[in-house]
């Protein structure tokens, strides 16, 4: 019997061109972990937090706080929205090759972020500078990187759809980076991150990234197997891996991390670099000017004091301190109390910068106790400053450190004075200026005690306003006064940008000041200068309110935790606190850190 599908005379019968079954693939060679998708998505999200906020804090010391978060996310929203045109990433060799390029961003960025701002802000604009250094540093992570978190959720639409998609899955990973860049913002704070090393660690953590995805190519369909990855390393690939690995060592070798040892003269030899430390409020610097010569203490872009240097054969000797502010604080002492006993007074300095105020109190044997923040401003001011060991010092936060004791003190042995400086970067603390802060804090003073309270701004400004409406809400009696001099005029404009001195009673007794005298000035010419001009130098309390206080009911302007507006209203005087700044010190001196 002939066999099937052969002709009558023994001939083969033709085959039939049947299509030819392909064994399906692996599955598990295509199925992804969603918990490795999750993971990956975490991480992601996390580098682009640390990232974005390093991003800002290399530009403190250049602008401060406030000029370099003013147009951040826009330029984040801008840089978010733009992505949705790049093409999807499909391949896995695009999925390297975007970690590459955000590592070596990254990697680069400590060095690029200090020329780029440092160049720009000698043009005089505390606004375009930050927002072009954005540009070139935060963006360019956000733009390569976003798709790929739209590629791991497996939401990508190809097509027109893309558009509308991408949009609105990029507006959510936005939305989340800037609600909670605040946390994340604060924890990194309290244990005085360098933004240096956040910026080569994400770089480096892309890097690794991009390593991971070089030797974990997905598999390719048979008709993609010419085109797909090869797993592993070729001659490209090493050098693709090369760029980020030579960003960091660039950044290594190059300021803001590398620089000579400790003290050192910065090339044009214009500043000397006495001490850096990265700590909790910022970027502390200890510098001399070598030609006008003073030395000073900044925190980023703000100054927190500073004292003229007598040059001798002998040695260098510190003089009297270069700022007015400080020394108008003391005037707290000027007030005229009941004198009921001979006790020894009491003296409470809220931030201490170099110590001038807090240390005047010592040397008039007041029992002054301080409380600051930040550790390494106070190892500062002793240590570069002189500034004397206090009666008693507390480094820790200030808020919770007053909420923890009001109340707890008898009269007795509550402060006489308190100086509240809480003033840096551009900005203040806005939880440091409520009701409910003035209100503990009343719980600590004696019922005739005086507080003197510094805050730097436009004089007829919303922040000035509220500041002062919420100290007269608080306090039975205020008056205020100014440091700003010219010439022989000790008058202000209500535009004029000062640090204005709140002087605050809880007493009925009429504050008032008597005239200071040879032992106020501690043999100090520029105590007895300033001292001696105190009373012409008050701020009538109508010239900061103006015609805006009218505009709203009295309870509006009064500052309450739940209820703080300071904070946007400080962002317009902040713009002006730099360049106020870059007046105080020249540019060379800020770009010395």
């Amino acid at each position: 019997m002939s066999s099937e599908g052969s002709q009558s005379d023994g001939k083969r019968a033709p085959v039939k061109d049947t299509p030819r079954k392909v064994a399906p693939p692996n599955q598990s060679a295509y199925s992804i972990n969603p918990i490795i998708q999750l993971v990956k998505i975490l991480a992601l999200l996390a580098a682009f937090f640390v990232s974005n906020i390093a991003s800002q804090l290399a530009l403190h010391p250049l602008y401060g706080s406030i000029p370099t978060s003013l147009h951040f996310h826009d330029v984040t929203l801008f840089a978010t929205l733009l992505s949705t045109f790049t093409p999807l990433i499909s391949q896995n060799t695009s999925q390297t090759n975007v970690l590459i390029a955000i590592g070596t961003v990254l990697s680069i960025a400590p060095v690029s972020i200090l020329w780029s701002g440092s160049a720009l802000g000698r043009l005089g604009d505390p606004v375009w500078g930050p927002v072009i250094t954005h540009l070139t540093s935060a963006a360019p992570v956000l733009f390569l990187g976003v798709p790929l978190i739209e590629k791991w959720l497996g939401v990508a639409k190809p097509g027109e759809l893309h558009l509308v998609h991408g949009a609105g899955h990029r507006l959510v990973v936005w939305y989340v980076l800037k609600a909670y860049e605040g946390p994340v913002r604060r924890k990194l704070a309290s244990v005085g991150a360098d933004s240096t090393m956040l910026l080569l660690g994400t770089g480096l953590l892309f890097t690794f990234g991009g390593v991971i995805s070089a030797f974990t190519a997905e598999p390719a369909q048979e008709k993609d197997k010419k085109a797909a990855p090869k797993r592993g390393f070729g001659v490209i690939s090493i050098f693709k891996f090369m760029l980020p690995i030579s960003a960091i060592a660039f950044s290594l070798t190059h300021r803001p991390y590398a620089h000579p040892p400790y003290p050192y003269t910065t090339g044009d030899g214009s500043v000397k670099i006495l001490a850096r430390s990265q700590s909790v409020t910022g970027m502390i610097v200890v510098a001399e000017s070598m030609k006008d010569s003073y030395r000073y203490l900044r925190c980023d872009h703000s100054i927190l004091g500073g004292r003229w240097i007598i040059r001798a054969p002998f040695g260098d000797k510190l003089s009297d301190s270069m700022y007015a502010a400080f020394i108008l604080q003391e005037a707290v002492r000027l007030v005229e109390r009941e004198e009921t006993s001979e006790q020894t007074k009491k003296a409470l300095v809220i931030g201490l910068g170099t110590g001038i105020a807090a240390g005047a109190f010592t040397q008039h044997s007041i029992e002054t106790t301080v409380v600051e923040i930040d550790p390494v401003v106070y190892k500062y001011a002793q240590t570069f400053f002189d500034f004397p060991k206090p009666h008693a010092i507390f480094l820790e936060d200030a808020h919770s450190w007053v909420n923890n004791r009001t109340g707890s003190l008898p009269e007795a042995e509550r402060f006489d004075y308190v100086v509240h400086d809480c003033f840096s970067g551009g900005g203040a603390p806005t939880q440091m200026f409520t009701t409910e802060f003035w209100t503990n804090l009343k719980g600590l003073v004696k019922s005739d005690g005086v507080v003197a309270v510094n805050f730097a701004g436009v004089v007829n400004s919303d922040a000035s306003r509220a500041i002062l409406s919420t100290l007269l809400h608080n306090f039975k009696q205020c008056r205020v006064f100014h440091d700003q001099d010219s010439e022989n005029d000790k008058t202000v404009k209500g535009t004029d940008f000062v640090d204005l001195i709140f002087f605050c009673t809880p007493s009925s007794r009429a504050l008032k000041f008597r005239a200071s005298e040879a032992p106020d000035y501690l043999a100090s010419f520029t105590r007895q200068y300033l001292l001696s001009s105190f009373p012409q130098r008050e701020v009538d309390i109508r010239l900061i309110q103006g015609e805006e206080y009218k505009a709203k009911k009295d309870e509006d302007w009064i500052l309450y935790d739940a209820q703080n507006p300071l904070g946007e209203w400080q962002r317009a005087s902040g713009v002006k606190y730099w360049e106020f700044m870059r007046k105080v010190l020249p540019d060379s001196a800020w770009e010395a850190y």
